[in-house]
C-alpha cells in the first residue's frame, strides 16, 4: 500500500490550472506579519502553600513565592491581525524564596499561544484580546536536602490589550489563570536496584495552579508586502506558468527548522520501576529536524526523507534515567490548495528506521538496551506559501508515531512514540534558486 502511495505522490499526471495554485489576497492588506520580540513575566501561585522535599521522607510547607522569567516570542499576526499565533521559548528565570532554605523556580514554555483580537489590531490601533494556548510548566521546589519537580503540560487563559504601531512595534499587557497545574513530589526515595520494586516513599500534592502577568514588546514586520498590491496575483500566475514551461515547478526539496517533543508514550518502565522519575522526566528540549525530498507540482505532493535526532533524561533520589533516539523517516506528504491566502495544509504518512536506546543507573550499577527499530510516522501540517513560484517557503507540522517499543531486561519495555512538533522550518527548492522567473 505504500509503495502505491509512493507512486501516486512522484507519477506524472496532467497539472492543476496554474491560476488555482496561487492565492488571491486582499489588495493593500497582508493576511499574515512576522513578529519577533520577547516578553517579561511574573507568576503567582494560588494555591494555599507548597511543600518541598527536606529529606528522609520529611516536607517543610511555605507560601507559593512570587517567580518569573524573560522569554523569547517568535510568531505571526494572522487572519489581517485578529489572531497572534506564537511560540514562547524561556531565556531567564527569577528564583523566588520563602527563606534561604526553600526556594522555587516556575518556568512556562508556550508550545503555541493564541491572542485573540475580536476587532483587528492593525496599524495604529490599540485593542482588547483573549489568550490561550498549549503551555508547558516545569515546577522546581527546592528544600535544604533535596528538591522536588513536576512537570506538565497546563492551559492559560486570560484577557489583555495590544498597541500597535503605524511602524511595526507592538506592545501588550495581559493577566492569564493558569488551569491543569497539578502532580507530586517525593522525599527520602532511597536508590533502588535496577529490576526491584519502587520503593516507599512520602508524597505530597502539588498544586501549580496561578496568574500570570506578562508584558510583552515585539516588532511586526511584512516579509511579503509586495502580494498585496494591485496585479500581484495576475504577475505570479505569469511566473508559476514560467516554472511549469521550464520544468522547475517540481524538483529537489531541501528543509531545515527546530522541532520539539510535546507528548510521549513512555511505558511500563515508570509504572514497574521508577515512577519518581517519569514525574520529571523530559525530551522535549529543542533539536534540529532536517529533510531531503522531491515536490511534485503536477500531483501537489512530496515524497522526503527525514531525520531527526535527540534524547532525554531525568534523575532522582539516586536514580538517572537517559535515553536517545536517531530515526530517518521516508515519507509522503499530500497538499490542499484551499486558496486561503497562502495557507496550504497537507497530510501525509511514512516508514522511518533508526536506533533506540536505554540506559539506567542506580550507584554503581547500569542497565543498558538498544535495537534498531522500523516505525510508522503519520505527518500533518501546513505550508506557508503565498508566492508558489518562489524558490522558498515556510513550514509548521507535526509528526505522530504510534509505538516505538524498546523491550528492556527484566520483561519491562520503554516506548519512544509520541508527537512531535515542527514549530518552523524553512522549504528550499534549490533549481529554483539557480533558475530566477
Amino acid at each position: 500500500m505504500f509503495a502505491s502511495i509512493l507512486l501516486f505522490a512522484v507519477g506524472a499526471t496532467p497539472a492543476l490550472e496554474v491560476e488555482a495554485r496561487v492565492p488571491r489576497q486582499r489588495v493593500g492588506d497582508s493576511f499574515a506579519t512576522a513578529t519577533v520580540g520577547g516578553s517579561i513575566e511574573g507568576f503567582n501561585g494560588s494555591s494555599g502553600g507548597w511543600d518541598h522535599p527536606a529529606g528522609s521522607g520529611a516536607f517543610e510547607r511555605a507560601s507559593p513565592p512570587f517567580t518569573g522569567q524573560a522569554s523569547l516570542r517568535i510568531g505571526a499576526l494572522h487572519f489581517f491581525g485578529h489572531a497572534d499565533i506564537h511560540l514562547d521559548i524561556p531565556l531567564s528565570l527569577f528564583r523566588g524564596s520563602s527563606d534561604d532554605r526553600l526556594g522555587a523556580t516556575v518556568s512556562h514554555t508556550t508550545i503555541t499561544g493564541i491572542d485573540f483580537y475580536p476587532w483587528a489590531l492593525a496599524p495604529g490601533t490599540l485593542r482588547p484580546f483573549v489568550s490561550t494556548g498549549l503551555m508547558v510548566q516545569d515546577l522546581v521546589l527546592e528544600g535544604p536536602l533535596e528538591s522536588g519537580r513536576v512537570r506538565q503540560f497546563v492551559f492559560p487563559i486570560g484577557v489583555g490589550v495590544g498597541w500597535r504601531s503605524p511602524l511595526g512595534l507592538m506592545l501588550d499587557a495581559q493577566l492569564q489563570r493558569v488551569f491543569g497545574g497539578h502532580g507530586v513530589v517525593s522525599s527520602g526515595a532511597p536508590a533502588q536496584p535496577y529490576g526491584q520494586d519502587p520503593p516507599d516513599m512520602a508524597e505530597r500534592a502539588v498544586s501549580s495552579e496561578g496568574w500570570r502577568t506578562l508584558v510583552g514588546v515585539r516588532w511586526s514586520f511584512d516579509t511579503n508586502s509586495a502580494i498585496v498590491r494591485s496585479g500581484w496575483r495576475e504577475e505570479e500566475v505569469g511566473r508559476l506558468q514560467a516554472r511549469v514551461d521550464d520544468g522547475t515547478a517540481s524538483g529537489l526539496t531541501l528543509a531545515i527548522g527546530p522541532s520539539s517533543r510535546i507528548v510521549r508514550n513512555g511505558g511500563r518502565y515508570f509504572d514497574e520501576m521508577r515512577p519518581y522519575l517519569g514525574r520529571i522526566y523530559t525530551d522535549d528540549a529543542v533539536f534540529a529536524h532536517g529533510g531531503i525530498g522531491y515536490y511534485s507540482f503536477p500531483w501537489d505532493s512530496e515524497l522526503r526523507l527525514a531525520f531527526r535526532a535527540f534524547g532525554g533524561g531525568a534523575s532522582a533520589s539516586g536514580a538517572s534515567l537517559h535515553t536517545s533516539q536517531k530515526v530517518g523517516f521516508l515519507e509522503v506528504l499530500k497538499f490542499f490548495e484551499v486558496d486561503l491566502y497562502g495557507f496550504v495544509p497537507f497530510v501525509g504518512a511514512g516508514v522511518g528506521y533508526g536506533q533506540l536506546s536505554f540506559r539506567d543507573e542506580a550507584g554503581s550499577e547500569r542497565t543498558e538496551a538498544e535495537a534498531w527499530k522500523a516505525l510508522v510516522s503519520i505527518p500533518v501540517g501546513w505550508d506557508i506559501r503565498i508566492s508558489p513560484s518562489h524558490s522558498w517557503l515556510l513550514r509548521t507540522s507535526l509528526r505522530w508515531i504510534p509505538r516505538a517499543p524498546l523491550d528492556l531486561p527484566g520483561g519491562s519495555r520503554f516506548d519512544f512514540g509520541g508527537l512531535e512538533f515542527d514549530f518552523i522550518q524553512l522549504v528550499v527548492f534549490p533549481e529554483r534558486w539557480m533558475n530566477p522567473v
